[in-house]
């Protein structure tokens, strides 16, 4: 790797927790697995909101970004790999759909790591690419909501800021 990417000891062959923000230019976009809706309540019909956990990962400005647990696998020259998974809940790894979309899975045996590509470091926080066990990179469909998948859809980079 080159001097900026030169990897900082709190992920070099460790495991850390982090939250995942995709970005747009300078804008950071939080990845998140929830999502808001809004249904009538009672007898008058007010809307009220809630928020649903699909496991689906999706871009989502109205949410606060999912903290993900990086458990450190193994590297390569220019790839760090690790096993991912929600951060509250480890029994919910990051896995891919049949149809190439990331998804949070209890039950099924995740055993694929996802290999981080770095681009620059800083003490607290990673900008980088991700990319499956195959090394296809991430990516974000233009319609709404947004979900992330490896197949088809806008390239994208993210921040990972370490919080443990």
């Amino acid at each position: 790797m080159s001097d900026n990417t030169a990897i900082p000891s709190w992920a070099d062959e460790r495991s850390f927790s982090a939250h995942l923000f995709a970005l747009d230019g300078v804008q950071k976009i939080p990845v998140s697995h929830l999502s808001r809706f809004y249904a009538p309540l009672g007898s008058t019909g007010a809307l009220q909101q809630g928020t649903t956990d699909d496991g689906w990962l999706r871009l989502n400005p109205a949410q606060t970004a999912m903290t993900l647990r990086f458990h450190y696998h193994s590297q390569t020259l220019n790839r760090l790999n690790f096993m991912l998974s929600l951060d509250s809940d480890r029994n919910r790894k990051l896995g891919i759909s049949r149809n190439g979309y990331l998804g949070l899975y209890t039950y099924s045996n995740i055993d694929d790591f996802w290999k981080v590509e770095p681009l620059a470091w800083s003490e607290n926080t990673l900008h980088c690419r991700i990319r499956d066990h195959q090394g296809q990179q991430v990516k974000v469909l233009a319609s709404s909501p947004h979900h992330l998948t490896v197949n088809k859809g806008n390239i994208l980079e993210f921040l990972v800021v370490r919080t443990s």
